[in-house]
């Protein structure tokens, strides 16, 4: 879906450049922070901590509706289903609008997120 979404989006913005390289860590994050987006539609992301490392880094995200983290960073991110190819294209088409893209770098530079190992103690306990 994403590639598809890509290819549709490229015809109207042939400058845009889908990098779908492995990177180690250090190189990944330098790469976060230079890049326009990042997009994770995948199927089977359970807690895609890429996720927060470009929003450390004030990185735009797409990430897929069902990985577990919509109740921790809402709508600071753009949620896709990875099912649907409209809806990753739409999700990249909105970043291409500045005022939309400028949107959600404030949210991300105004979120703030803690999840203490008392809190995952708790869940812990919660669960069992």
């Amino acid at each position: 879906m994403l590639e598809k979404s890509f290819v549709r989006l490229k015809k109207i913005f042939p400058d845009i450049v889908l990098d779908t390289c492995v990177y180690t860590k250090d190189i990944l994050l330098t790469h976060l922070a230079e890049c326009y987006c990042l997009i994770v539609p995948s199927l089977s992301e359970v807690s895609p901590n890429i996720v927060f490392d470009a929003l450390s880094v004030g990185t735009p995200v797409i990430v897929t509706e069902d990985c577990g983290l919509k109740d921790r960073i809402g709508d600071i991110v753009l949620w896709v289903n990875p099912k649907n190819e409209q809806t990753v294209y739409d999700a990249m088409s909105s970043l291409m609008n500045s005022t939309v893209y400028d949107s959600y770098v404030s949210r991300i530079y105004g979120f703030s997120y803690s999840h203490t190992s008392r809190d995952i103690a708790q869940e812990f306990i919660s669960i069992f």
